[in-house]
């Protein structure tokens, strides 16, 4: 990945087979990375669960006007300094108040 500012999201899709990688930039106002959150429950057999309870997200603010907030759509990686690792599988993308989304993750090459 090229060196980006820091409140820029560069969506891709990639795809088996296909040489060619549709993609899209994104300038936004501000952007900010959400660290995943887990719960640890203990059963009765002293055994241990840990759950995700909240999904790594970014979240954008003053995202383009043209952009699709209601729709992932063919993205299927997103890529931004914000991101610990810079890229990330992208799962989902949420509307925010006003001009902001929110663009749910799946790290890569990280344990959970």
């Amino acid at each position: 990945m090229s060196p980006q500012d820091a409140n820029t999201i560069r969506l891709e899709g990639r795809f088996v087979g296909r040489a060619d990688t549709p993609s899209v930039t994104l300038k936004c106002s501000a952007v900010a990375f959400r660290e995943a959150e887990y719960s640890t429950r203990t059963g009765a057999d002293g055994s241990t669960m840990r759950l995700m309870i909240v999904e790594p997200s970014l979240f954008a603010i003053g995202v383009p006007l043209g952009f699709d907030r209601y729709r992932k759509g063919d993205w299927t990686h997103i890529i931004c300094s914000e991101i610990p690792g810079e890229e990330a599988e992208l799962r989902g993308v949420f509307p925010v108040d006003g001009d902001g989304a929110r663009f749910t993750l799946r790290m890569v090459g990280t344990a959970v």
